[in-house]
């Protein structure tokens, strides 16, 4: 019975879009952490940033290439962004801005430890992803974004999250 219930669950899930590994890691079946190999390695070692919640703020709250860094949002009402999100929140929802400088041309991913929404912004137009997917299991990546980048200066926002932070990566070509 047991077996049918957990079956019927994992359906549900891949029917909500869900994976059967993601499913996995959001139900606490990892019986530990493990590190993410090549561009995304340095996500074990995390640091701590703040999001900006309006344009003017965005020279206090920046992102490297390579870096992993958990950023604390603001509410969704206090939050202006540079560009309208793709996908808006809720009141009950977080938000926020980082900036990130690109060197190399090449496809960027950038990786988030929660459920949220990332548009990558550059000249106050949104960029179209190249693809997305879910994390490697049971490291804490919960999804993927790619962008095609050129070099210059991006905004990623991040908009519609369930927590008040998150887990922020943007990693590139040549190991950054």
């Amino acid at each position: 019975m047991r077996a049918l219930i957990g079956i019927a669950a994992a359906g549900l899930m891949i029917g909500a879009g869900m994976s059967p590994a993601l499913a996995e890691q959001d139900a606490g079946l990892c019986s530990e952490t493990v590190s993410p190999h090549g561009l995304l390695s340095a996500w074990k070692d995390q640091l701590g940033g703040m999001a900006a919640a309006t344009p003017e703020r965005l020279a206090d709250a920046g992102l490297e290439t390579g870096k992993a860094v958990r950023l604390a949002l603001s509410p969704t009402a206090q939050v202006s962004y540079s560009a309208q999100p793709g996908k808006t929140g809720s009141d009950e929802t977080f938000g926020g801005m980082a900036t990130v400088e690109i060197s190399t041309n090449g496809v960027y991913r950038v990786a988030l430890g929660g459920s949220a929404w990332v548009d990558v912004v550059r000249d106050g137009a949104v960029l179209p992803s190249t693809a997305h997917g879910h994390g490697p299991d049971c490291t804490g990546i919960r999804k993927i974004v790619d962008f095609e980048l050129s070099p210059g200066r991006y905004i990623v926002q991040i908009a519609a999250s369930e927590d008040d932070a998150i887990s922020i990566m943007v990693a590139g070509p040549g190991g950054q």
